[in-house]
Protein backbone atom coordinates (compact mmCIF):
# COMPACT_ATOMS: atom_id res chain seq x y z
CA UNK A 1 0.00 0.00 0.00
CA UNK A 2 1.32 3.40 -0.71
CA UNK A 3 1.85 5.99 2.26
CA UNK A 4 -0.55 8.03 3.73
CA UNK A 5 1.23 11.02 5.77
CA UNK A 6 -2.09 12.73 6.59
CA UNK A 7 -3.23 12.30 10.42
CA UNK A 8 -6.71 11.40 10.18
CA UNK A 9 -9.16 8.85 12.13
CA UNK A 10 -8.34 5.21 12.41
CA UNK A 11 -10.59 3.06 12.32
CA UNK A 12 -10.40 -0.79 13.44
CA UNK A 13 -8.31 -2.67 14.50
CA UNK A 14 -6.60 0.71 14.88
CA UNK A 15 -8.74 3.14 16.16
CA UNK A 16 -7.27 3.06 19.73
CA UNK A 17 -3.89 1.93 18.38
CA UNK A 18 -2.39 5.91 19.50
CA UNK A 19 -2.38 6.93 23.07
CA UNK A 20 0.58 8.57 23.35
CA UNK A 21 1.70 12.21 23.44
CA UNK A 22 -1.89 13.60 23.95
CA UNK A 23 -2.56 13.26 20.46
CA UNK A 24 0.27 15.35 19.40
CA UNK A 25 1.83 12.31 17.41
CA UNK A 26 1.19 10.38 14.38
CA UNK A 27 2.17 6.90 13.36
CA UNK A 28 5.10 8.14 10.85
CA UNK A 29 6.38 9.88 14.03
CA UNK A 30 7.95 6.85 14.83
CA UNK A 31 7.43 4.08 11.89
CA UNK A 32 9.21 4.48 8.79
CA UNK A 33 6.87 5.34 6.06
CA UNK A 34 8.68 3.76 3.40
CA UNK A 35 9.98 0.62 4.84
CA UNK A 36 7.28 -0.46 7.93
CA UNK A 37 9.36 -2.96 9.72
CA UNK A 38 11.74 -0.34 10.75
CA UNK A 39 11.62 2.99 13.00
CA UNK A 40 12.58 6.00 12.02
CA UNK A 41 14.52 8.26 14.26
CA UNK A 42 14.28 12.62 13.95
CA UNK A 43 17.44 12.50 11.68
CA UNK A 44 15.42 10.21 9.06
CA UNK A 45 17.70 7.40 10.16
CA UNK A 46 15.98 3.99 9.83
CA UNK A 47 16.51 1.36 13.03
CA UNK A 48 15.36 -1.88 13.86
CA UNK A 49 12.87 -2.81 16.25
CA UNK A 50 15.67 -3.72 18.09
CA UNK A 51 16.84 -0.98 18.62
CA UNK A 52 13.88 0.91 20.02
CA UNK A 53 15.18 2.38 23.05
CA UNK A 54 17.38 4.54 20.79
CA UNK A 55 13.46 6.08 19.57
CA UNK A 56 12.03 6.37 22.97
CA UNK A 57 15.28 8.11 23.82
CA UNK A 58 14.93 11.16 22.01
CA UNK A 59 11.93 12.27 23.96
CA UNK A 60 12.24 10.27 26.95
CA UNK A 61 16.18 10.81 27.88
CA UNK A 62 15.90 11.02 31.69
CA UNK A 63 14.54 7.51 31.61
CA UNK A 64 16.90 6.44 28.76
CA UNK A 65 19.38 7.36 31.11
CA UNK A 66 18.48 5.60 33.93
CA UNK A 67 17.86 2.58 32.08
CA UNK A 68 21.27 2.68 30.01
CA UNK A 69 22.73 2.66 34.23
CA UNK A 70 20.88 -0.19 35.44
CA UNK A 71 18.27 2.26 37.05
CA UNK A 72 14.81 1.68 35.40
CA UNK A 73 14.44 -1.79 33.72
CA UNK A 74 15.69 -5.50 33.99
CA UNK A 75 17.79 -6.75 36.02
CA UNK A 76 18.50 -10.66 36.21
CA UNK A 77 20.17 -12.77 39.17
CA UNK A 78 20.00 -9.70 41.78
CA UNK A 79 22.04 -6.93 42.31
CA UNK A 80 25.27 -8.55 41.61
CA UNK A 81 24.23 -10.71 38.45
CA UNK A 82 24.71 -10.31 34.90
CA UNK A 83 22.33 -7.81 33.71
CA UNK A 84 20.02 -7.98 31.42
CA UNK A 85 18.38 -5.24 29.46
CA UNK A 86 14.97 -5.25 27.92
CA UNK A 87 13.70 -2.81 25.76
CA UNK A 88 11.26 -0.10 26.24
CA UNK A 89 8.75 -2.00 25.07
CA UNK A 90 9.54 -4.95 26.93
CA UNK A 91 7.25 -2.89 29.57
CA UNK A 92 5.41 -0.04 27.56
CA UNK A 93 3.24 -0.53 25.28
CA UNK A 94 4.40 2.15 22.49
CA UNK A 95 0.86 3.19 21.84
CA UNK A 96 -0.22 3.65 25.26
CA UNK A 97 2.93 3.60 27.59
CA UNK A 98 1.72 3.92 30.58
CA UNK A 99 1.63 1.39 33.16
CA UNK A 100 -1.67 0.35 33.99
CA UNK A 101 -2.44 0.32 37.93
CA UNK A 102 -1.96 -3.33 39.44
CA UNK A 103 -3.02 -4.69 42.48
CA UNK A 104 0.01 -4.83 45.33
CA UNK A 105 1.59 -7.56 46.60
CA UNK A 106 0.67 -9.43 49.88
CA UNK A 107 2.56 -8.87 52.48
CA UNK A 108 5.20 -11.94 53.32
CA UNK A 109 3.92 -14.30 55.87
CA UNK A 110 5.25 -14.24 59.39
CA UNK A 111 8.24 -16.78 59.87
CA UNK A 112 7.46 -20.11 62.14
CA UNK A 113 7.93 -19.30 65.58
CA UNK A 114 6.95 -15.61 65.48
CA UNK A 115 3.72 -13.28 66.12
CA UNK A 116 2.74 -10.34 64.08
CA UNK A 117 3.92 -7.20 65.85
CA UNK A 118 1.40 -5.26 67.06
CA UNK A 119 -0.16 -2.24 64.94
CA UNK A 120 1.90 0.67 64.78
CA UNK A 121 5.17 -1.29 66.17
CA UNK A 122 7.24 -1.43 62.74
CA UNK A 123 9.13 1.23 63.16
CA UNK A 124 10.94 2.75 66.55
CA UNK A 125 9.94 6.05 67.98
CA UNK A 126 11.85 9.55 67.26
CA UNK A 127 14.68 9.49 69.86
CA UNK A 128 14.69 6.00 70.62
Amino acid sequence: MPTNPAPRKLYAPHQAALDHGDGRFWCLQCHAPEERNSLTLMTGETLSFDASWQLCGQCHYQPQKDWAFGAHGKRLDNWQGERELYNCTHCHDPHSPAIKPRAPESPPPVRHGLSPMPAGMHSPEPGQ
